[in-house]
């Protein structure tokens, strides 16, 4: 008797298990190392984080979070992490020596990369930083949109001071006169309002250059979990959507995120395009990138042009959505 009754407790238990799968064992979730600046470069990262959109796709991400993409790229060289997200920039310098990396999309143009400079130092346009000394993050979009800007104006390295700084030191650098101005992104531009105030002059070009945020992973990893990436690459794309679908929700987890100043994140905020995909516009920044590199640094000046579409791995951003993948790849 008591036998019978302990199967049909068995089997009531199993039925029930059965009918209520939130009871059941949880598949445990996939650790995956991923390496964000804490800057507007890793937006979607941010928002598929915080709204758990890597979570639902079974990941559970530990990131590494640092002040610019080139200490990601470190990282990543290096097999700390297995995936990254930086602009472009920091992967021009990279791509000569062949590094095993592979380009999983584009994920967005930014446009506040600018120089921030003294006012009281003569400075309120381009033309005005000839002589002056100019902070500068050397391997990152920092020197990319400085050169640019010095090129467009008629100036040279020669016609400046430059010297290399890491980002938090900017600010306080300038504020204090170290410096005449630096070339930098956000938040940083931010902070040197907060100390400088109207002697502050935010000197922008927009069209001049804007940065585009990559998402690489080592080859490695690629093949060690090849489903990984497309998990990834769905959040991100859910955090896509949520910008667009939740404009708010999203400037406003971006601006706590980031510790971005409001105002001017607001000034800025309906220029960003968030959008992941895989086209040969951001191909082509690198290769003019690349030849601005090649005239202004001697390291380069003999060093052929990579090939920098053969970096670029599709089939993951293929197998969700091929209408995100153009231009042949």
């Amino acid at each position: 008797m008591n036998y019978r009754r302990t199967l049909s407790f068995a089997l009531s238990a199993t039925l029930l298990l059965l009918s209520f799968p939130a009871f059941a064992a949880e598949t445990p979730l996939q650790p995956v190392a991923i390496c964000r600046p804490n800057n507007m470069v890793s937006a979607l990262l941010f928002i598929a984080d915080q709204k758990g959109f890597f979570t639902e796709e079974g990941l559970a991400p530990k990131f590494e979070i640092v002040t610019n993409g080139k200490l990601c790229q470190d990282l990543l060289i290096a097999g700390k992490v297995d995936y990254m997200c930086a602009a472009e920039g920091p992967f021009t310098y990279l791509a000569p020596s062949k590094p095993p990396v592979k380009i999983l999309a584009m994920l967005g143009e930014n446009p506040e990369t600018a120089l921030f400079a003294r006012k009281d130092r003569g400075v309120t346009k381009f033309a005005d930083l000839k002589g002056k000394r100019i902070g500068y993050l050397p391997g990152t979009v920092s020197y990319f949109f400085l050169g640019r800007v010095l090129k467009q104006t008629g100036l040279t390295r020669t016609d400046v001071k430059l010297t290399s700084m890491q980002p938090p030191t900017m600010p306080q650098a300038l504020s204090g006169g170290a410096i005449d101005a630096f070339s930098m992104w956000e938040p940083w531009g931010a902070q040197a309002k907060a100390l400088l105030g109207e002697n502050l002059v935010h000197l922008e070009a927009p069209k001049t250059y804007q940065y585009e945020s990559l998402l690489t992973a080592r080859e490695e990893a690629l093949s060690s979990s090849p489903l990984v990436p497309e998990k990834i690459l769905r959040a991100l794309i859910h955090a896509e959507e949520f910008i667009r679908d939740h404009n708010n929700e999203a400037f406003a987890i971006l601006s706590k995120s980031i510790a971005f100043e409001e105002t001017s994140f607001r000034r800025l905020w309906p220029q960003y395009k968030h959008h992941v995909r895989l086209e040969s516009a951001p191909i082509q920044l690198m290769k003019d990138n690349f030849a601005l590199l090649r005239e202004d640094d001697e390291n380069f000046k003999d060093t052929e042009t990579p090939d920098f579409a053969s970096h670029v791995a599709s089939s993951y951003l293929k197998a969700i959505d091929p209408a995100r993948v153009h231009d042949g790849f």
